[in-house]
């Protein structure tokens, strides 16, 4: 929000107390796919068997069960899959971990996603032994995506995991908090707005995405963390995204924002009105089915009510790693 008021001064004054007040991103109750049994075996079967390649690597540095790196996202340049394929390579994670990027069409894809997929591909070449290790997943449904998070966070698996957004920067992340309320010790990058809510060593990692070798050495800090410190960072993650931006938080902070406006509408109109008119205008009925979050005469609770049902009916979110408008504007 500074960053805002810094090109755009003008708002500070239209809101006349400082910053200007801004409604946070909501993340959705997760519900279970369909055929949520057969369709995660399916899942985790490509990944276990990337996680065995890595096992199989003679002199393992770390010795143990590998961990998986898993990152969500539509395949695009400021996604930086390429990137993090080649940091993963020459940092040497692809001899502890497997990699597991999920995103873009199961077709063809645009010339963007061909792109992005054909220099994958020439880092691949460059280190063949890695291909094995490596899972490219198309774009699953928002479902899908949180079941495979949830089962590869479960601490009762063999194989620790942990999240990484390579992206040079994000507006918000969606998909990264999402992996925090899953349970994921996540990293990501420093730039934009994650960290906002992303506290470095405290609730997940920090880390410069601009280059390989810098986005290298964030894989092997995150790899380093000790599972017990994984484990308390990502229940602070958690219980922050489980408060906050949760859908029902997302309601709440709505509905305030409104019912503060409707006051301040009603306050300036009493101020305003010609003497003999009444403080409360008579308040019309609206058609059947209709809705009005405005008018000086609506309470606190009727606005609740009015935008926790239209979160509820809006709530679907797009495909994860399909190719839709990501916070920036981008496509």
């Amino acid at each position: 929000m500074p960053e805002l008021v810094r090109y755009y001064p003008q708002l500070t004054d239209r809101n006349g107390e400082g910053l200007p007040s801004a409604v946070p991103e909501g993340i959705p109750p997760y519900r279970p796919p369909r055929r949520r049994a057969e369709r995660c075996a399916e899942l985790l079967r490509a990944v276990d068997a990337a996680v065995a390649a890595v096992a199989a690597v003679p002199g393992r540095p770390d010795g143990g069960t590998p961990a998986v790196l898993l990152s969500v996202g539509r395949l695009h340049p400021v996604k930086q899959q390429d990137l993090l394929v080649r940091s993963w390579i020459a940092s040497g994670c692809h001899r502890r971990a497997a990699l597991v990027l999920v995103g873009g069409s199961p077709e063809a894809g645009d010339p963007v996603e061909r792109a992005m997929r054909a220099r994958i591909e020439d880092a691949l070449r460059a280190c063949p032994e890695a291909r094995r290790r490596l899972v490219l997943l198309p774009a699953l449904s928002n479902a899908e995506v949180r079941m495979l998070e949830r089962s590869l966070a479960d601490p009762g698996r063999q194989s620790s995991a942990r999240y990484v957004c390579p992206s040079a920067k994000e507006e918000f992340g969606l998909a990264l908090l999402e992996a925090m309320e899953a349970g994921f010790l996540v990293a990501g990058p420093f730039r934009g707005g994650v960290p906002h809510y992303l506290v470095d060593g405290h609730n997940g990692l920090l880390i410069d995405t601009s280059r390989a070798e810098t986005l290298g050495d964030g894989l092997v800090r995150l790899l380093a963390v000790d599972d017990r410190s994984a484990s308390v960072m990502a229940a602070r993650a958690r219980t922050l995204v489980r408060s906050t931006y949760s859908s029902a938080a997302m309601a709440g902070t709505l509905a305030d924002h409104y019912a503060a406006v409707t006051d301040a509408r009603a306050h300036a109109h009493r101020e305003r009105r010609a003497p003999g008119v009444p403080a409360v205008p008579a308040r019309r009925t609206p058609p059947a089915g209709a809705a009005s979050v405005t008018g000086p005469g609506l309470g606190l609770g009727d606005v609740r009510m009015v935008v926790a049902r239209l979160v509820g009916e809006s709530a679907r979110p797009p495909d994860r790693g399909a190719d839709v408008p990501d916070e920036s504007g981008h496509q």
